[in-house]
């Protein structure tokens, strides 16, 4: 059993000033989740490595047809299989709805731990205001 340690998501300062870190083992998906959410929430050319992270804030200004659900579902399946390899998302498993919030989208995306073979679904809100 493998642990994985990286940055915490949110990014935070600790109680003795330093970067909070985030710690799992491979069977723990609480760091995928962590993944999940900074990809799908980073917009595409936001952070130093241009490529990484998802177009889908975009959308939160267009009406939420089928078109658009369609669009954000391969923007998640996309990003997410393509900058964390420890995980696999099906278009299929991912729901994508209106929020509670004007200009509001949430995401819910089931994805499977490839080095267990576990499957865990997160949900994950974009747009919508402060």
């Amino acid at each position: 059993m493998s642990t994985i340690r990286g940055i915490s998501f949110p990014f935070r300062v600790g109680v003795k000033g330093g970067t909070v870190m985030s710690q799992a083992t491979s069977n723990d998906n609480t760091h995928l989740k962590e993944s999940v959410v900074q990809i799908i929430g980073t917009n595409v050319n936001e952070r130093v490595m241009e490529e990484f992270g998802s177009n889908i804030s975009r959308a939160v200004f267009e009406p939420c047809d089928t078109s658009a659900v369609t669009l954000i579902q391969y923007e998640i399946q996309d990003a997410v299989n393509k900058y964390d390899d420890r995980i696999n998302v099906d278009i299929n498993d991912i729901v994508v709805t209106e929020g509670d919030n004007e200009g509001e989208i949430v995401t819910t995306v089931s994805f499977t731990n490839l080095i267990d073979n576990s499957t865990e679904t997160i949900q994950v809100s974009i747009g919508g205001g402060i």
